[in-house]
């Protein structure tokens, strides 16, 4: 089952030696960045709007909770939201996400 990994990072240089650490690790078999989204949301008891990169990774259900950890170990942030979302996908895709990921 292939699953996606959302989350948010403070630079695009981060998010990127993230992605490139996940998938050379192979926990994961591919990360997407997207490099500008708007956050908006509580921390501290002040409401902030920032500007963060978002990374979307693409693994096995089976390899989430490792490649949460890693993310953990990783971030800059004190505690990164990172969300998993079960994703239907058709068998090609399937597969190659079970070949690529360790």
């Amino acid at each position: 089952m292939v699953v996606s990994i959302s989350v948010t990072c403070a630079s695009e240089e981060e998010a990127t030696k993230l992605a490139k650490t996940l998938v050379q690790e192979k926990l994961a078999a591919c990360a997407s960045i997207i490099p500008s989204v708007t956050s908006v949301y509580w921390w501290k008891k002040e409401l902030h709007e920032d500007q963060e990169v978002l990374m979307i990774v693409k693994t096995k259900k089976s390899t989430a909770p490792a490649v949460t950890k890693r993310i953990k170990d990783l971030h800059s942030y004190e505690f990164p939201v990172i969300t998993v979302t079960t994703v239907e996908t058709d068998d090609a895709v399937a597969q190659w996400v079970e070949e690529c990921v360790t």
